[in-house]
């Protein structure tokens, strides 16, 4: 990825981070939601020619989640939940392909499993807890389909180890927010900040490691 295209995202995702510091404003949903924007405009040109619009749209939906769940209201955890898992299925399109599934691939895969597998059950029972049951149907679908993001992206055979560690930063993101909007009462600030934080990163190694792999097969 360009040095510019990647301080530029870098500034506006500490922006973002740092208003986590303010009380909710009526704009936060678009500071949110500005370093993706940016950044799959900025991805776009450069992995059309190998993934066509693949990673620039799954980035996309990213943005469209960062604004809905900029909003602590339930009505809102929803459609942000329904963009993250329509960003995921592009994702997938995008490196199901190419596999090379390797025992070393499969020992770092294991771990990310069962971790997500567990957060999964006490989500659940947090729901049934709170009677929340319309929610459990949607938190099932993520979570699979994020672990097979996160499995695809492991195994994905490319030039760049950036799209496999961005699979497994992905998963660790989405635990933050699983914790922070589902199993806590009201969200911690350290888990916010922790949580942007890694899902900034994540986004930025899958379409890094996207372009990446597309120079190189520029190159062929």
């Amino acid at each position: 990825m360009q040095r510019k295209i990647a301080a530029v995202y870098t500034a506006l995702a500490l922006v973002s981070i740092a208003v986590s510091f303010a009380p909710l404003f009526p704009g936060v949903g678009l500071v949110r939601a500005l370093p993706t924007a940016v950044l799959a405009a900025a991805v776009l040109p450069l992995t059309r020619g190998r993934f066509g619009m693949a990673i620039a749209v799954a980035v996309a939906l990213g943005s469209v989640g960062d604004f809905c769940l900029a909003s602590q209201s339930r009505t809102w955890f929803v459609p942000g939940l329904v963009a993250f898992l329509i960003g995921h299925l592009f994702y997938l399109k995008a490196f199901g392909r190419d596999w090379a599934v390797t025992g070393k691939r499969m020992l770092m895969l294991l771990p990310g499993i069962a971790g997500l597998a567990l957060l999964t059950i006490l989500t659940l029972l947090r729901l049934v807890r709170a009677e929340e049951t319309g929610l459990i149907a949607p938190v099932l679908v993520y979570a699979a389909v994020l672990g097979a993001t996160m499995a695809v992206c492991l195994f994905h055979r490319s030039p760049t180890p950036w799209i496999a560690a961005g699979g497994v930063v992905f998963v660790i993101s989405d635990a933050h927010i699983a914790v922070n909007h589902m199993l806590l009462e009201s969200p911690l600030l350290p888990i916010t900040l922790s949580g942007y934080t890694t899902y900034y990163l994540a986004q930025y190694l899958l379409a890094h490691g996207a372009a990446c792999e597309s120079a190189a097969w520029d190159k062929r």
